[in-house]
């Protein structure tokens, strides 16, 4: 499911960068708001943690709440150690996506609608990631089979 999920955002990208430049744009905005919707469904989560890449204000209400109650528990270090690594986990999911906003609007400023294909360079990235992850995660059955036998 996750490849799908790449291979549907990258259609996305095909859809809307071959759009008229003269349509109406929130049009355009279907495309987005279904691959939303899958990689929603998709990618659920990290490192135990449920979260959406696509929303801002649950990774902001997440990253406030831990980290204030990383500064209440000083007593209790695993629970503040937890509530830390949360933190630091929802915050880097908000500045990773709003950098990525920032980075998304200049590069608009400079190229207009054709700026929608630079969306396949990050999306590259993502699908090599599932690679390594596949591979690594093969590798590892194959030493736990080794072992085991």
């Amino acid at each position: 499911m996750k490849y799908l999920a790449v291979l549907f955002d990258f259609a996305a990208i095909c859809v809307v960068g071959f759009l008229p430049a003269k349509m109406d744009p929130v049009k355009a905005l279907y495309p987005i708001f279904f691959v939303t919707a899958f990689q929603w469904c998709v990618f659920k989560g990290a490192n135990g943690y449920v979260s959406s890449t696509i929303f801002s204000t649950n990774n902001l209400k997440q990253t406030v709440l831990s980290a204030a109650e990383y500064l209440l528990y000083k007593d209790e270090e695993e629970i503040r150690k937890e509530k830390g690594r949360k933190a630091a986990f929802f915050g880097g999911t908000l500045l990773s996506f709003h950098l990525g906003v920032g980075f998304g609007y200049l590069i608009w400023l400079q190229y207009g609608l054709h700026s929608v294909w630079f969306g396949s360079v990050p999306l590259l990235a993502g699908a090599a990631l599932l690679v390594i992850q596949d591979v690594r995660v093969k590798e590892y059955e194959q030493e736990q089979d080794s072992v085991s036998c």
